[in-house]
């Protein structure tokens, strides 16, 4: 609460985090012809479900010296919006007529629990690590990306 009594505008700023996909919801309602409600709450559970803003905000943490790992974090931010994107894409053609968004994403998730399983247990564990490096994370998005193939 950064201003007593003002709950619109503390409100925003703890959206804040979710304005940088605002520009990828558009283009993914535009695309698919669904209603702006409809995208953006699905986009919303596939970042929450996902924990795309842990692992922004844990690359964001990282203190970074080196050249090389500064330009894979860039990269693995690159990744983690596109997987977003993609996954919102992927389950809002998996949606069925009338099926509400949650839904939706765990009829999706459970199609292929295999895959699944062992992208939700390596976000435990990030979740559980205090102090997570950047291989932990570049093996996340990794295996985030190898699902999306």
């Amino acid at each position: 609460i950064l201003i007593e009594g003002d709950e619109a505008f503390n409100r925003f700023f703890d959206v804040l985090d979710y304005l940088r996909f605002a520009v990828a919801v558009i283009m993914t309602k535009e695309q698919s012809k669904r209603p702006f409600a409809d995208v953006a709450t699905l986009f919303y559970l596939v970042i929450k479900r996902f924990a795309i803003l842990k692992i922004i905000n844990t690359l964001n943490a990282l203190d970074l010296k080196d050249d090389r790992d500064q330009k894979l974090r860039r990269q693995l931010l690159q990744f983690v919006e596109y997987i977003a994107v993609h996954y919102t894409k992927r389950i809002l053609a998996f949606q069925r007529v009338n099926e509400a968004a949650g839904e939706a994403l765990e009829n999706f998730l459970a199609n292929d629990p295999d895959t699944f399983r062992d992208i939700f247990e390596a976000l435990a564990v990030l979740d559980s690590d205090e102090k997570p490096v950047l291989r932990d994370i570049t093996l996340i998005v990794n295996l985030l990306m190898a699902s999306v193939i």
